[in-house]
């Protein structure tokens, strides 16, 4: 049913190359660039005090209470 697109997520892209490349023109090997580091904006980095509700709400439906 899901076959290869739910295991496509945790496979290699195929254009990365993780493999040092020759570069002819100037005699060198090239080392693979490192990927960009991770940003920290959007982060949640405070818990709700004591006092807060966390205001959960589940997506969804259909319960037997549900009309």
């Amino acid at each position: 049913m899901f076959g290869q697109g739910l295991f496509s997520w945790f496979s290699t892209s195929k254009t990365e190359n993780a493999q040092p490349t020759w570069d002819p023109n100037t005699l060198t090997m090239t080392q693979p660039q490192s990927p960009a580091a991770p940003t920290t904006e959007n982060v949640v980095t405070n818990q709700p005090t004591p006092t807060e509700d966390m205001q959960l709400e589940l997506r969804g439906g259909g319960g037997p209470d549900d009309e």
